[in-house]
């Protein structure tokens, strides 16, 4: 018997916190087999009827439309308008000319672009939110993620550049290119053995060692937003949903990836508790 697909509106008590640990629980589920999916979604956030419902609305979805997974969860869950999104490509942002999309995500769009204004040959990234994304919360994400970026200096972290608005008002964020595989992919596709991805992996370490240090939790540490460049070069970068904390290990600017990991193992979760450098570095070690 088919099931029908999840209701796309968003319940109103499903706050960005709630999505975020909804997201790790999806993340996590889909790595098991179809029949260890809900077992496992159960021992995840059986504590929370809500994340639990939607949890496995989304893993039905998957199951029955194969264009799902595709589609951003933002706009599943009423976050972002459907409007498509305005022709960037050939368009100029401050000093800099849009020529391909480089990825997208639930709430923004990452575009590739070269500086035109005739000083200097340069490739960058721009980050824009997607149309329809608005509020207090992202907006103030979204600036969030420019002060932590631009705190961070690092030669294996992706280096901010610029950061601006748009004729229009939209907030964007100019970063270097990394044209890049994700580290797993890369590993994988060059038939690494455990030497050498464990070499990658202290350079990584290093790279979020520094981000510790400045007391910023990345927050979302996966394949996709660990790149190696063609020369082998680890960059790290999106830190969207990156958290500032403050020296007694609170937060210190808008915190909306604040939350405990539903996978994290009892003792990082006793020692993402202390308020500490170390509780920074053991917040990150499983992120959702």
């Amino acid at each position: 018997m088919s099931e029908a697909a999840p209701e796309t509106r968003r319940a109103p008590d499903l706050l960005p916190k709630t999505w975020y640990r909804l997201k790790g629980v999806f993340a996590e589920a889909l790595e098991r087999g179809p029949g260890q999916r809900e077992a496992c979604v159960a021992s995840a956030c059986g504590d929370d009827p809500v994340v639990h419902a939607r949890v496995l609305e989304l893993l039905r979805a998957h199951a029955i439309d194969d264009d799902f997974i595709a589609r951003p969860a933002a706009e599943r869950l009423a976050w972002a308008d459907e409007a498509p999104a305005p022709s960037w490509i050939g368009r100029r942002i401050g000093h800099y000319r849009i020529v391909a999309e480089a990825g997208r995500g639930g709430l923004s769009y990452v575009f590739r672009a070269v500086r035109d204004d005739g000083e200097v040959a340069q490739q960058v990234a721009i980050k824009l939110l997607r149309p329809g994304v608005a509020g207090v919360t992202f907006l103030a994400r979204f600036h969030a993620e420019r002060r932590l970026l631009a705190s961070l200096s690092h030669p294996n972290v992706a280096h901010f550049l610029d950061a601006g608005a748009t004729d229009d008002g939209a907030p964007y964020l100019v970063m270097e290119f990394v044209d890049g595989r994700p580290i797993d992919e890369w590993c994988d596709e060059r038939g690494l053995g455990l030497d050498a991805r464990l070499e990658l992996f202290r350079t990584l370490c290093a790279a979020v060692h520094h981000v510790h240090q400045n007391l910023v939790v990345h927050g979302d540490l996966k394949g996709g937003n660990v790149l190696v460049t063609r020369d082998g070069v680890v960059k790290l970068l999106d830190f969207g949903i990156a958290t500032l904390l403050g020296p007694d290990g609170g937060a210190a600017a808008p915190r909306p990836a604040r939350r405990r990991c539903p996978v994290q193992p009892p003792r990082v979760r006793r020692a993402s508790t202390r308020g500490s450098r170390a509780s920074c570095a053991a917040t990150s070690t499983r992120s959702c």
